[in-house]
């Protein structure tokens, strides 16, 4: 009777330390779950601000993509304006070599006439042969005038376009700058701000990542309390 008091005794003891050990893992296992699911929806949470950013990361890239063709079309621009410069340079120096030949030919032919003043047509009419030489005297001293007013005409003329292509060069130039100043302005803050987006992103991409380590850790530590738990049910029973 004294053993059977001792075994049934011994027995009740065991199935307490069963009882206590099994409401223990049950405990842990509960607890386990719920810190799971903290974390899981806190990597929710991180999923969508990550989300969010790589939508305003995407339209950023969009842009950059538009800046990408409007540069190269403003590239094909100043490409178009500096071959303009370089073409009225050109054009330019040739303007003022001729202005400058223009000039010396200017001045030799009113010195000719200082030196040899033209004759006037009671001479000419006088000298003449015959109707003939009149006609040729005549026609001469038109030409000598004409000529001396189309070259005069000529160096005006050469002077406004050297004033007008000088002026035309100074607004390309500026135009030049402006454009290539607006565009790398308009990449850098573009640039800048993608970089400040993909910062702000990685800070919750790595705390998801830090969050999800120690969601895989819980896990495992809740399979083996499951088959710690499974094991006193074994026992129990």
């Amino acid at each position: 009777r004294v053993r059977t008091l001792i075994a049934a005794a011994v027995l009740a003891l065991a199935l307490i330390a069963v009882a206590v050990s099994f409401g223990s893992l049950q405990g842990k296992l509960s607890y386990n779950h719920a810190r799971q699911q903290n974390l899981r929806s806190s990597i929710g949470g991180d999923n969508q601000r990550i989300a969010g950013y790589q939508g305003r990361i995407d339209d950023l890239r969009a842009r950059e993509g538009e800046l990408q063709s409007s540069l190269e079309q403003e590239r094909a621009q100043l490409e178009q304006i500096q071959t303009q410069l370089r073409t009225g340079r050109a054009r330019l120096a040739q303007l003022r070599f001729n202005l400058v030949r223009d000039k010396k030919v200017l001045a030799r032919q009113l010195v000719a006439q200082y030196e040899s003043p033209p004759p006037d047509i009671v001479s000419v009419v006088l000298e003449s042969s015959g109707f003939a030489d009149l006609l040729e005297r005549v026609d001469s001293m038109k030409r000598v005038v004409t000529e001396n007013t189309l070259v005069a005409t000529r160096v005006a003329a050469e002077q406004k376009q050297v004033k007008g292509q000088v002026a035309h060069l100074a607004d390309l130039a500026a135009r030049q700058q402006r454009v290539t100043a607006a565009v790398l302005s308009q990449r850098d803050q573009v640039t800048q701000l993608e970089i400040a987006v993909v910062s702000q992103q990685q800070v919750f991409v790595n705390a998801r990542a830090r969050k999800q380590a120690r969601l895989a850790s819980l896990r495992a530590r809740s399979a083996n309390l499951t088959k710690q738990l499974q094991a006193v049910q074994a026992a129990e029973a």
